[in-house]
């Protein structure tokens, strides 16, 4: 199997809740958010466009700063979509914790505009109109069976094996509607691999930066403060700024 156009079918159906034609849906992310991230004010334009761009692409590359606010448009797209009768919607992460976070994050989301789920669990939600919201680790085992109509990649940059998970999601992508997001800071070949091919002209994936000050609860003094608290200045470049770099023959290229 390949990542190429015609594998694809290409009438995806567009997301009915629609962040860009209609205003109700917008005033359910400022309500999400004035009701769970303290001392909201305002999403700047970047993370506005991002979720613009959910609307629009059904392949979408997300190489983000660390602070930059995406996991909260993205969870909030998410919690969205699944607001459509019998949505299927995957989580894939590294670790427990983060899609435990990730979950928790919507079920906060949904409580903000009057809706709780059916269950109380860590690793999924369910809603009344028969929508589910589920994370599992990520392994190239975890689509194993599972059909889903939105799959959410995040946090890939240290995985060795991202070629063998990212092949894995193509039998749920192939002839049918399923959208596939992937975002992480820059880090590891296999991502930098993916990310440049999705800037190519011919390429099916819609690539989007986000950087720390994309967010606008980020300033300066947030950012030095990270500094000190990362310390190694190739983990600043890399996690704070956005940079791939990579390691030969111990000098360091950025990227």
């Amino acid at each position: 199997m390949s990542w190429n156009n015609e594998y694809f079918n290409s009438d995806w159906n567009k997301p009915k809740f629609s962040f860009i034609n209609i205003p109700k849906h917008y005033e359910l992310y400022t309500t999400m958010a004035n009701h769970t991230i303290h001392r909201f004010s305002r999403f700047e334009p970047n993370q506005l466009l991002l979720a613009k761009t959910y609307d629009k692409n059904r392949f979408v590359i997300v190489k983000k700063a660390r602070q930059c606010g995406e996991s909260t448009i993205t969870s909030m797209y998410l919690a969205i979509q699944a607001l459509e009768p019998n949505k299927k919607i995957l989580i894939l992460t590294r670790s427990k914790p983060s899609g435990a976070c990730l979950i928790d994050m919507i079920k906060k989301y949904y409580l903000a505009i009057g809706i709780t789920p059916l269950n109380n669990s860590y690793n999924n939600i369910i809603l009344s109109n028969g929508s589910n919201i589920m994370f599992k680790i990520l392994t190239p085992d975890a689509m194993r069976g599972y059909a889903c109509d939105v799959i959410y990649i995040t946090d890939i940059e240290l995985l060795r094996n991202l070629n063998n998970i990212i092949d894995s999601v193509l039998p749920c992508l192939h002839n049918s509607n399923c959208q596939l997001i992937i975002s992480s800071t820059p880090g590891g070949n296999d991502f930098k691999i993916l990310y440049d091919k999705s800037k190519k002209p011919d390429s099916i994936f819609t690539s989007f930066d986000l950087g720390f000050y994309d967010n606008p609860m980020n300033d300066e003094k947030k950012y030095n403060a990270m500094v000190h608290a990362l310390h190694n200045e190739d983990s600043i470049r890399q996690e704070l700024d956005g940079e791939f770099i990579v390691q030969v023959d111990g000098h360091i290229f950025t990227i």
